[in-house]
């Protein structure tokens, strides 16, 4: 899977991109050489009808925006203002704690899931200490979001039976980046790879 996800992202990202992959989607001719296959290289244009498909596609799934129903709750949907109770921004608003809309975090996934063959969403929460009353985590703004995954971040995912209840477990290597102190002169960043186990 991982060779179809690089052509995958080779093939979207363009002209320029698959250029810089060397012979690997240009092969050297058997009579040519080093000089030659450079010159070929530089004259080759790429028609990248892959990304014209796919943003087609995924156009014609969300040509509506998706919208909540009455029935889902309002924690979620939010409320307007009316005379007797003010206005409650919804989870959907801001579904995961990044700024990002309901609608357009679906569909990045759906573009994901297109690509890659699958993606998959996460439902999270941030932990709270032990014997934290639900007023304190009401205080606190703990809350439910959602997090995306695509199908060449995660490593394996296995279900196991907790209390008699099947749960599922999500494995994922995650890129983490974490800025320098103030008082560094240098302004590269820290990057670390790691293992990310989370219950699902």
């Amino acid at each position: 899977m991982e060779r179809a996800w690089a052509i995958m992202r080779d093939t979207c990202a363009g002209t320029l991109h698959l250029r810089d992959q060397g012979s690997r989607y240009l092969p050297i001719e058997p009579a040519e050489d080093t000089c030659g296959l450079e010159i070929r290289r530089n004259r080759a244009i790429y028609f990248n009808a892959v990304e014209r498909m796919l943003n087609g596609l995924v156009g014609l799934v969300f040509c509506k925006e998706p919208t909540l129903g009455d029935e889902a709750p309002e924690a979620i949907r939010g409320r307007e203002a009316t005379e007797t109770a003010s206005a409650l921004e919804g989870h959907w608003e801001n579904i995961d704690l990044a700024g990002t809309h309901g609608s357009v975090f679906c569909k990045e996934v759906f573009t994901d899931a297109m690509r890659y063959g699958h993606a998959v969403i996460l439902v999270d929460m941030p932990p709270m200490p032990e014997g934290a009353t639900l007023a304190a985590e009401r205080q606190a703004g703990r809350r439910p979001y959602w997090v995306s995954y695509r199908a060449d971040q995660i490593i394996t995912w296995r279900t196991t039976v907790v209390n008699g209840q099947t749960v599922s477990f999500l494995e994922s290597g995650l890129t983490l980046v974490s800025t320098v102190k103030p008082d560094s002169r240098n302004d590269t960043l820290n990057r670390s790879t790691n293992l990310v186990r989370r219950r699902i």
